[in-house]
């Protein structure tokens, strides 16, 4: 099919696409109409620019996190699962139909070392989620549990079937920072609220404050490695993204944020060290003299410490149901959806108790075992292989978020966002993959014409 034949044919569905969402918001009740409605709307948006498949799965999977808030709140976290598998499905789909209508292709997908070891994750899932179907879970607790694990393999293949250009790789990138700068500035400009409003607020900064902690680290290279008008850019964007992670109340946040830049720090070359120690100094100096001016965010600071004591207190009890329900089948797991009532503590919210704990470790080992344990840490440790080869640019950056995020996951609950860990593995390599010679072994040199008479070798 030619590009204008099929940009043509989008057009047309795009003017059908009115009339038709507003008769099945008419016909069909709510949520199901709304839902039916933005997963057209998605679909015709991917099917015309693929790249923004994983920008509008990771910035509107925040976005649902803050409008599901009150029912993540009551232990629906299936909500939150529901919209991002929604948002996949979407993508693919409109993958799908673009390869059926012979859409133009830009780049073929990006090939990683780490392809068969996510196909074997994806087994490892579906295997998950048939054992727990088979033990007689409510397919809800399925759901929520498989998609934890799932979201992983499925960013990946995404990745590496839609950002297959530079340019489509920078349109993603700038979208995603887009959109995770739109939700700084959303929970910055509560900052000085209270009381309940205060508690909303801190929900939006969960929510976002995951993607602040990715565009945080990623800028931070950016900034070290540029110079003018680029520089103090990224600078304002460190400022207002380091603000939204200190502020985000979520303990793997900060430990992802903290360990991935002591990765660049430590592992980084010498250059890239002192920029980032400058970077560092300058964005420490601005949010201290922003607190100074706004004294509001003393009351958030004050919300936030006691909402990370509550949720510090449940990360041990809730681990340790799960762990009991590692001991019971060590090496396969329980199957996704299981779940307890034997809580340790009658300060369990349904969450704790299953099907999903309060660390992400401990729900992969009590949900697939140390079969899901092994078949996970296989990707991630290419991942982290391929990033490290760089001392001084993105694949650097993008391991050291890959470590970041796999040690913030001990404290990631379900509404954590977590799911972003998902991602780093493919930018890791997609960012490798856009400069292959430089990651390449280097040739032998040929040998010279006095050896060569000497051993008499051509």
């Amino acid at each position: 099919m030619r590009n204008s034949t099929f940009w043509v044919m989008a057009g047309l569905a795009g003017a059908i696409l009115g009339p038709a969402g507003a008769a099945i918001l008419y016909f069909v009740p709510d949520p199901l109409g709304l839902a039916i409605v933005s997963g057209l709307i998605c679909f015709f948006c991917f099917l015309a620019l693929p790249w923004l498949v994983l920008p509008a799965a990771m910035v509107g999977g925040a976005l649902a996190a803050v409008i599901t808030g009150t029912q993540v709140a009551a232990g629906e976290t299936w909500m939150v699962a529901a919209t991002h598998i929604g948002a996949i499905a979407a993508g693919t789909a409109a993958l799908t139909a673009r390869r059926i209508l012979g859409a133009p292709r830009r780049g073929r997908p990006v090939r990683t070392p780490a392809d068969k070891p996510m196909l074997l994750l994806v087994i490892v899932v579906l295997i998950g989620a048939l054992h727990g179907l088979a033990q007689d879970y409510r397919p809800a607790d399925v759901l929520v549990a498989a998609y934890q694990v799932g979201i992983i393999p499925a960013y990946f293949f995404l990745a590496t079937h839609t950002l297959t250009t530079p340019r489509r790789r920078a349109a993603a990138a700038v979208t995603t920072v887009a959109g995770a700068l739109a939700l700084a500035a959303i929970s910055l400009a509560g900052a000085g609220t209270a009381g309940a409003e205060a508690g909303a607020g801190i929900g939006t900064a969960r929510a976002g404050g995951t993607l602040s902690a990715l565009a945080l680290v990623v800028l931070a290279v950016v900034a070290a490695r540029t110079s003018g008008w680029r520089r103090i850019g990224a600078a304002a964007g460190l400022v207002a993204f380091a603000a939204d992670v200190v502020l985000s109340g979520t303990q793997a946040v900060w430990v992802s944020t903290v360990v991935a830049l002591a990765v660049l720090l430590l592992w980084g070359s010498a250059r890239l060290r002192v920029r980032l120690a400058v970077c560092a100094l300058a964005t420490v100096l601005l949010a201290a003299g922003a607190a100074v001016v706004s004294p509001e965010l003393s009351g958030r600071m004050s919300t936030m410490t006691g909402e990370l004591t509550q949720s510090a207190g449940a990360i041990g009890p809730g681990s340790a149901v799960g762990l009991r329900a590692f001991r019971e089948s060590p090496i396969i797991g329980t199957g996704f959806g299981h779940s307890t009532t034997d809580n340790a503590t009658p300060t369990f919210t349904p969450s704790s108790s299953g099907p999903v704990y309060s660390s992400f470790w401990t729900t992969l080992l009590a949900n697939l075992g140390l079969l899901g344990l092994v078949a996970l840490l296989w990707p991630l440790a290419l991942a982290g292989r391929a990033g490290f080869r760089d001392r001084n640019g993105l694949p650097l950056a993008f391991a050291a978020l890959a470590c970041g995020f796999a040690i913030g996951g001990g404290l990631a609950t379900p509404a954590g966002g977590h799911w972003e860990l998902g991602l780093l593995p493919a930018l890791t390599f997609l960012a490798v993959a856009a400069a292959p010679a430089q990651y390449l072994p280097r040739p032998r040199p040929e040998a010279s014409p006095a050896l060569q008479a000497t051993t008499g070798r051509i």
